[in-house]
């Protein structure tokens, strides 16, 4: 198992292609294949791998 680590939500902290949006980076990074992540934003972090799940259910 792969669970990547520390994931930050601050637009700040990300990559200008995520545009600010937290969700996209964590999908990312999802669909390269890892399995969890690690972040203090627990929200973001819940909703990025449900997001993820729904995706991989409508394939």
């Amino acid at each position: 198992m792969v669970h990547s680590f520390t994931f930050r939500s601050e637009a700040s902290r990300l990559a200008g292609i995520f545009k600010g949006d937290p969700l996209q980076e964590y999908l990312a990074y999802y669909r390269l294949g890892i399995d969890g992540v690690f972040t203090d934003f627990t929200a973001d972090g819940v909703k990025a791998r449900d997001a993820y799940i729904a995706e991989l259910k409508k394939q």
